[in-house]
């Protein structure tokens, strides 16, 4: 059964830059941090998750604007996140980039229960889209340092935003041979490409025989898209989880599509819902 997920205001979004952004990427221009709650300083963040803990929140995802080396300034935030986790039971996400290793060090220790590690091996996204001065080995060496680390790494594959698809599968083939549980798969939500719903069913095949751990379609998609495709990949069990799915559903998790299994029970909207 595809597992259905619906974030909300249970599972919001934190933006520790406010909306100020320094890649301000073509495909973005800071137009989805602007939709995220706003702690820009430590001290803010700590009273927001105190707040959201007693409206009943059970979890949140740090995010925010990137700085020019592609990663999220979240190191003065670190030492509020371990807190937080320990007074409260707080499942806590960090899209965080590319960091150098210190900070990978450093969060380590922080026990974050999900890295949402966007991956690619595409260098015109890596170059043209998001502006970076970064190679596409950089995202390896990353994602394996942070595996060392122990780190929880969930993989958002980005398609759609160049033409190039090979390197899409690329990606996935290579994620096929790490000890990561769950990737996702996100979907450029401006593309008006007409062959996007065969490209998406076809990278999502592509996955479903290389990749023998669970294949997530995430958030970011085109609505004209999911109006074609969503229905097609629960039928044909193309994804394990989905993440907005247009239609009615009996059970629905109130949470990011990239929490572990043992961390559903916590979010779940109906509670027939087994392990």
């Amino acid at each position: 059964m595809t597992i259905v997920f619906k974030p909300g205001m249970m599972f919001p979004a934190i933006s520790i830059t406010g909306d100020s952004c320094s890649l301000n990427c073509i495909f973005c221009k800071r137009r989805f941090i602007k939709n995220m709650l706003s702690a820009d300083n430590p001290n803010t963040l700590s009273k927001l998750l105190d707040k959201l803990v007693k409206m009943g929140v059970r979890g949140v995802l740090i995010s925010g604007g990137f700085n020019r080396d592609g990663y999220l300034p979240i190191e003065p935030y670190l030492p509020v996140i371990k807190h937080v986790k320990k007074k409260y039971d707080l499942v806590v996400c960090i899209h965080i980039g590319l960091p150098n290793a210190k900070i990978i060090d450093e969060i380590s220790f922080v026990e974050v229960d999900v890295i949402d590690y966007e991956f690619t091996l595409d260098q015109e996204y890596v170059s043209e889209m998001r502006g970076l001065r970064r190679n596409i080995d950089d995202y390896i060496e990353v994602m394996d340092y942070m595996l060392q680390n122990k780190l929880k790494v969930v993989p958002h594959v980005p398609m759609g935003f160049t033409n190039n698809y090979d390197a899409v599968l690329k990606a996935i083939n290579y994620l096929s041979k790490r000890n990561v549980d769950n990737i996702v798969l996100v979907v450029n939500v401006d593309s008006k490409n007409p062959q996007l719903q065969n490209l998406v069913l076809n990278v999502l095949g592509f996955a479903r025989e290389n990749f023998s751990r669970e294949i997530s379609l995430g958030c970011m998609r085109p609505y004209w898209l999911k109006k074609t495709i969503d229905k097609i990949v629960i039928e044909e069990k193309l994804v394990d989880r989905i993440v907005n799915p247009i239609g009615e559903y009996p059970i629905i998790f109130e949470a990011c599509c990239s929490i572990p299994r043992n961390l559903l029970v916590k979010f779940i909207r109906n509670r027939e819902y087994e392990n």
